[in-house]
């Protein structure tokens, strides 16, 4: 219906429109006027004037919604000018409709009312006419009483009940729908607490496990490849001692065989000690020979000092390879400690890997179980503050709908009192005018009985909207409470979630 209604006025163009109101407005001023010249006093005559500035005000809107179809968001320039045309007609056809309203009252009011009223007034006011005025005021008034204070649905005071019964029936029929949702919700309530109970207990159990499973992988797959490397390292460690272990042996070998080589060499040294001291002896015998083994002799010479040097650097060598062996036999030893330090390292890193790996499966374990146990302890605290919450909404809104109850009472009982004050004042002032009028003229007559039907309607009329603005505070009460309640729950909703 709306996309039809917006092709419809697509196809009409502005300056279209604005002519098609102007000539509805021209056509309502010459009808009536028409009518106003006859003397004819009509409904259409009366309510020209309005129809005319309806039909100004629907020009209005009209052109506001043609200009607004022809505006395009992407295309602004382009879309200034049909906007313009638009608002054009809006205006337009509202300064029409106005203008003749306002002008056919002028006109009616200036010539065509006055003869009116000459033609309905009569030539001569007598007490026949006096008399039948009173009669219809009369009528007229015991029909307003009866309408007033009668027990029929049609009277006011049956209406006034009929509206009190339904309010009451309304306010029970709310009071039951509210405590329908008040037991659904708390079942739901109960049903999503249970529900993210359950759902919370089994994360927090398989997160757990996987937990505890992971740290298991992992713990077999770091400690497994440190224990490969270490049996590797030890196999290492092994091998070496056997190999430094011939080393030794074949180095203890090489000194034994030195140690000989100096036993040999101290024999032979010790054997030409024994030659030399027999040497000036046998000078003593052998003078003759000396010269001639004078050469010889200081041949042996040469050779003993070579022996002596050579017996000097292997004292001086003895020293050195005590030394070195010294040295090899500390290195074998700190190679030995080192050896012991770290496999003593390595066995303390490990009882320290081992322990800390236990407490913190431990700490783990005790986190895990705390955060169950604070999960439980706050799913428990937020369903009592949920149920809490709903009871205090709950007679939050029985006391709402209690003092609406007692508003619309006061206001009903309050409306009929009204009522009641204003007929007893308008039928004691209608009877003074009457006794006033029964002494004048016939035309002032007249002017009391239009000025009385002016009181009564506008009486009417102000008893009437008070209380259709008491019905619509009524309402809007009961509709702000009611969204106060759709918000509440909203949020009692987010907060759930």
């Amino acid at each position: 219906m709306g996309a039809l209604m917006e092709e419809l006025i697509r196809s009409l163009s502005a300056q279209t429109a604005t002519d098609v109101f102007i000539l509805l407005v021209i056509g309502v001023f010459a009808v009536a006027v028409f009518q106003a010249s006859k003397r004819r006093h009509s409904r259409f005559l009366v309510h020209a004037p309005s129809v005319m500035t309806s039909l100004g005000i629907l020009g209005t809107f009209l052109g506001i919604v043609i200009g607004l179809l022809e505006f395009d968001v992407n295309d602004i320039d382009g879309s200034i000018g049909p906007l313009l045309e638009g608002m054009k007609t809006a205006f337009l056809t509202s300064l029409v409709g106005m203008t003749f309203a306002i002008l056919f009252k002028a006109v009616d009011a200036w010539k065509f009312a006055p003869e009116r009223e000459a033609a309905s007034a009569p030539d001569e006011v007598t007490p026949a006419h006096i008399l039948a005025a009173l009669d219809r005021q009369g009528e007229s008034l015991s029909a307003i009483a009866q309408s007033l204070s009668a027990s029929e649905e049609g009277s006011v005071v049956g209406q006034l009940k009929m509206v009190r019964a339904d309010l009451g029936d309304h306010a029970n029929r709310a009071r039951s729908e509210r405590q329908q949702f008040q037991e659904k919700l708390f079942r739901q309530m109960e049903d999503f607490a249970k529900m993210l109970s359950e759902s919370a207990t089994k994360v927090v159990i398989e997160a757990l496990q996987q937990v505890i499973s992971d740290f298991n992988r992992n713990l077999t797959e770091q400690f497994g490849e440190n224990f490969k490397a270490l049996d590797e390292s030890v196999k290492k460690l092994v091998v070496w001692q056997q190999q430094y272990a011939v080393q030794v042996e074949q180095m203890g070998q090489q000194f034994a065989l030195g140690v000989e080589a100096l036993q040999t060499t101290g024999g032979a040294i010790g054997q030409i000690k024994e030659d030399c001291a027999r040497i000036p002896a046998s000078m003593d015998e052998l003078r003759e020979v000396i010269e001639v083994n004078q050469h010889q002799i200081r041949e042996l010479q040469r050779h003993l000092e070579a022996f002596v040097a050579m017996r000097n650097e292997a004292v001086s060598a003895v020293p050195e390879i005590r030394a070195q062996i010294a040295n090899m036999v500390e290195s074998l030893d700190e190679a030995a400690s080192d050896m012991s330090t770290a496999l003593t390292d390595r066995s303390e890193q490990f009882a320290t890997h081992v322990e800390r790996s236990t407490v913190a499966m431990n700490e783990m374990a005790n986190a895990v179980s705390n955060e169950a146990e604070r999960i439980g302890k706050e799913l428990a605290e937020s369903v009592s503050e949920m149920s809490a919450t709903a009871r205090e909404m709950v007679r939050s809104l029985e006391k709402a709908s209690q003092d609406v109850h007692e508003q619309i009472t006061a206001c009903t009982e309050e409306m009929a009192e009204l009522i009641r004050r204003e007929t007893t004042r308008v039928l004691t002032g209608v009877e003074q005018q009457v006794v006033a009028a029964v002494d004048r003229t016939g035309e002032a007559v007249n002017t009391q009985l239009e000025a009385l039907d002016r009181a009564v309607a506008q009486e009417l009329e102000r008893v009437f909207n008070r209380f259709g603005r008491s019905l619509a505070q009524i309402s809007d009460g009961f509709t702000n409470d009611y969204a106060s309640l759709v918000q509440r729950l909203s949020e009692l909703a987010r907060v759930a979630s």
